[in-house]
């Protein structure tokens, strides 16, 4: 899965059986996930150390969220980190959007 820019939403309007008209927003990109978040409070994508990764590692193990967090790591997810930690872009696997 991959996140959309911004820039690329596009508005399609069409007209339910009432007749009221509704703008469906075809591309718009969801919120960022929280896995985002917690790579910038580790200072973003090219600060990542290893005690990070393992951090996330142990989440995705043990099928817990990182202290402070709801999210519970895919294996993509990890991989992306990896990624990243290895100065890789990691966005495709993470879903953020760090190297566009």
């Amino acid at each position: 899965d991959t996140w959309v820019q911004p820039n690329n939403i596009q508005s399609v309007a069409i007209t339910d059986q009432i007749g009221y008209l509704i703008d469906l927003y075809v591309g718009a990109a969801p919120p960022p996930p929280d896995l985002c978040a917690w790579i910038d409070s580790k200072g973003g994508p090219t600060s990542l150390i290893i005690v990070d990764v393992f951090e996330l590692v142990d989440s995705y193990l043990f099928s817990t969220p990182p202290t402070g967090y709801s999210f519970v790591p895919t294996l993509q997810n990890i991989f992306g980190v990896v990624d990243y930690y290895l100065g890789f872009n990691g966005d495709p696997l993470t879903g953020c959007i760090y190297f566009t």
